[in-house]
């Protein structure tokens, strides 16, 4: 519940799921808001993107994929994807920032954090 990281510049893997493609999996890096907002003028502080330019990205409309980095306590999920362009091979990809929405999770699940 306290965890304040970004994650900027860690590399995160990604993965989603098409009947036309199968399971597919890209490795990018977590970039700024400031910086994915010089492409996409709409980031919120409750989103995250990942840097297309570095290990790829996917080129269908696919919502509800994980995005998970590997920290010294293993892998932890950190997003879930929210928006994708067409093919977003030049635009970042947008998460669900989990962190900010700790408190409706614990509010409304019963999930146990671990603190």
């Amino acid at each position: 519940m306290s965890d304040t990281r970004t994650f900027e510049t860690m590399e995160a893997t990604s993965s989603s799921y098409s009947v036309y493609t199968g399971q597919r999996y890209a490795r990018n890096q977590v970039l700024s808001n400031e910086n994915c907002n010089q492409v996409h003028s709409y980031v919120y502080a409750q989103q995250l993107c990942t840097d297309p330019y570095i290990g790829g990205n996917f080129c269908q409309v696919i919502h509800g994929g994980p995005l998970a980095v590997v920290d010294e306590n293993g892998p932890m999920l950190i997003g879930i994807t929210n928006w994708v362009y067409v093919c977003s091979m030049n635009n970042p990809l947008a998460h669900i920032r989990i962190t900010y929405f700790s408190e409706w999770i614990r509010r409304n699940s019963d999930y146990m954090f671990d603190f």
